[in-house]
């Protein structure tokens, strides 16, 4: 079997079907998407911030229902979970503060009624959050080994269980930390006296790092996956406290692994490394929306990428 594997949607159902088209993608009489030798693979994030969430989960759902694709749970599939489910105390596990809610309205709008929120909700719920074979490992965000393994004990398979949700969203707990690696990333925090301002105005104490790169001799500002303004950069180039490079990097041994989150802007997509590849190109941002064609290589090549 031979993949595509595709990078995060945020409802932007057009680009979904020209990739789908330009990667030889046709319709059955059923109306879903099929390729007769490929089987495609989302790696999360269907939904927020683009206008056509609905259109893009019918159409996700219909091909992971008909064998063609297989779809993986981001971290917007699973705040909009905790969004619409209330915890022990009565309140939402995810607050509907003002932030949470701009960023889940395009959603809503799209969605219409509640009949197709609640039947897409439960879809959610039975994804998993990650999948490896015998060639190469997708997830969302982070492929930490020892994160996996944590998830694994906890739930027995790759998939969150509905009455460990709230345990996901609790501080301190295990199952917390580990869906938030997957999902979101490792993050590094500052030194105490550090901060700087993100692209919305919010204050920040911690980056979001790159897991797959060696933190030994960088500053923060090198490890960081994100761009930042000239402010917040120069905040940033101050030197990781050797306490903190403990962290291993992804090994260059390990099988291929393709992941998406991280909102790269490059003009082209590229490697993060010889077996490490970022599928998200901030389509939501007027940027692409890529895919990687695997074959079975045992190291990537840039030329297997396509893009919208």
């Amino acid at each position: 079997m031979k993949y595509d594997i595709i990078g995060d949607i945020h409802g932007h159902v057009n680009d979904l079907l020209a990739l789908l088209k330009k990667m030889g993608y046709g319709q059955s009489e059923r109306g879903c998407f099929y390729h007769p030798d490929r089987q495609a693979i989302f790696v999360g994030d269907y939904i927020d911030r683009g206008k056509h969430s609905k259109e893009v989960v019918q159409l996700v759902r219909a091909m992971q229902e008909n064998g063609s694709a297989i779809a993986l749970m981001g971290n917007h599939e699973y705040n909009a979970i905790c969004f619409h489910t209330k915890g022990s105390s009565g309140d939402y596990l995810r607050p509907r503060t003002n932030q949470n809610i701009k960023q889940h309205c395009a959603t809503l709008h799209s969605f219409e009624d509640d009949a197709f929120l609640n039947e897409s909700l439960d879809w959610f719920k039975q994804l998993p959050l990650f999948y490896e074979n015998e060639y190469f490992r997708v997830i969302h965000a982070c492929w930490d080994a020892e994160q996996i393994e944590v998830f694994k004990h906890k739930t027995g398979g790759n998939q969150l269980k509905m009455e460990q949700l709230e345990a996901s969203t609790t501080k301190g707990d295990d199952l917390y930390e580990a869906v938030e690696i997957l999902l979101k990333g490792r993050e590094l925090k500052l030194p105490a006296e550090h901060s700087f301002q993100d692209g919305d105005g919010h204050v920040r104490n911690q980056v979001r790092v790159k897991w797959w790169e060696n933190p030994e001799g960088k500053t923060y500002l090198e490890y960081a996956v994100n761009q930042f303004e000239p402010a917040a950069a120069e905040q940033l180039k101050i030197p990781i406290p050797p306490y903190m490079q403990a962290v291993l990097p992804y090994p260059t041994s390990e099988k291929p692994v393709f992941f998406g989150h991280y909102w790269l802007s490059e003009e082209s997509p590229k490697l993060q490394n010889q077996n490490v590849c970022c599928l998200d190109y901030s389509i939501a941002k007027k940027g692409k929306l890529v895919a990687y064609r695997y074959d079975g290589e045992k190291e990537l090549e840039e030329g297997k990428f396509c893009w919208v």
